[in-house]
């Protein structure tokens, strides 16, 4: 599936960054990405696999196109209650996939410190249409989400340290592996972040 997922160099190079957004979105095997240990060694096999996210990653308006793409996805008006199971999962996983993809930093220091506030706001706007929704979102898909959360600040060398070690919070922060974290610390520095 990987090989046959792969994009033609010629057909690579004239794709637009929008498109490459597109692509990776709709990219087949994302489930592969939620069996590794943590979202980021998921990702990285992701990487190694699929010549589109190298591509997308390399463009300097990947972080454009990418908060574009996130705050055209509703929870809530893209989601159908009537969705067999199977169906409904499928769109929780995907959600929690392109949020993976955002917290990369390759993204998130292609945007500059008003587009990161931006996209701050939506992942912000995010997790509380996820709290709502406990019966669909919870767990690993509030970890990606404060993922985001916590490592825009990072970027921006506002490191959150006050609820854990330092090391502790970058070993979290470069995993995606968000267990330790008190996610209302993350969520309410991330909101006073906004708002400096």
């Amino acid at each position: 599936m990987h090989e046959a997922c792969q994009i033609p160099e010629d057909i690579l190079k004239k794709l637009s960054t929008e498109s490459l957004v597109q692509i990776c979105a709709d990219y087949p095997a994302y489930f592969d990405l939620f069996i590794y240990n943590t979202p980021q060694a998921g990702f990285e096999s992701y990487y190694s696999h699929f010549n589109g996210i190298r591509k997308l990653l390399s463009r300097k308006d990947v972080g454009h196109f990418m908060l574009k793409k996130y705050a055209s996805m509703s929870l809530t008006k893209d989601f159908n209650s009537k969705w067999e199971l199977k169906k409904q999962g499928e769109f929780v996983y995907k959600q929690e996939y392109f949020e993976i993809l955002l917290a990369q930093p390759q993204v998130i220091q292609s945007l500059n410190s008003e587009d990161r506030k931006l996209l701050l706001k939506e992942a912000i706007k995010k997790f509380d249409e996820k709290q709502t929704r406990g019966d669909l979102f919870g767990g690993s898909t509030l970890a990606v989400n404060a993922w985001i959360l916590g490592r825009i600040p990072y970027e921006e060398g506002k490191l959150l340290t006050e609820f854990s070690k330092k090391s502790d919070v970058e070993l979290s922060l470069n995993s995606g592996q968000m267990m330790d974290y008190n996610f209302e610390t993350i969520y309410q520095q991330a909101k006073s972040f906004i708002n400096e």
